[in-house]
């Protein structure tokens, strides 16, 4: 691990924003994946932010806490538990 000043777990957007700006700041980073895969969660998110009740948000979309907490579980696939969540 020596040939590296910047170790960076993972390849979601944020992960890969970090390797990037550190090696641009000029580190040696090193980047590790344990999935076949790039992307982490946000090859599932699409990269897109969402934000739950969000003051932004139209009242009209009828935004709830428990409509938000109903949409992490589905999207967990029941691997979230109750305290992630």
């Amino acid at each position: 691990m020596d040939d590296y000043d910047v170790i960076v777990l993972g390849t979601g957007a944020a992960a890969l924003t970090a390797a990037v700006v550190a090696a641009e700041e000029g580190a040696r980073v090193g980047v590790f994946e344990k999935r076949d895969t790039v992307g982490g969660t946000t090859v599932f998110s699409g990269g897109m932010i969402w934000i739950p009740l969000n003051q932004h948000e139209p009242a009209e979309k009828g935004d709830t806490r428990e409509k938000a907490i109903a949409y992490l579980k589905a999207l967990s696939n029941g691997t979230i538990s109750d305290e992630m969540v």
